[in-house]
């Protein structure tokens, strides 16, 4: 099986090519790519903050219920839900 020849941009983003692409959505199954520990290396990794963490379990909150298992996730987490900067789901006050 032939790899497919991928590119490191000056950003550090991997660039895979058009047509490669367009095969691996027409696939129905699921498909992995490796990459070598050299790349692995260089690739970013961002790590979030508990706060940042708390914001995104808030914020991605559908309806009230939701929104109070978050918030009872986040007091869990030691943080208190009013101090987290983060959008309210429709009809939460």
């Amino acid at each position: 099986m032939r790899m497919p020849t991928i590119k490191i941009d000056r950003r550090e983003y991997v660039l895979i090519p058009k047509s490669e692409y367009q095969k691996w959505q027409k696939q129905r199954k699921s498909t992995t790519a490796s990459i070598g520990s050299q790349v692995a290396r260089k690739l970013p990794i961002e790590s979030y903050t508990d706060q940042r963490v708390a914001e995104f379990l808030l914020t991605n909150t559908t309806d009230t219920a939701d929104y109070a298992r978050a918030c009872k996730l986040v007091r869990q987490m030691g943080l208190d839900p009013a101090k987290i900067d983060h959008d309210k789901p429709a009809g939460v006050k």
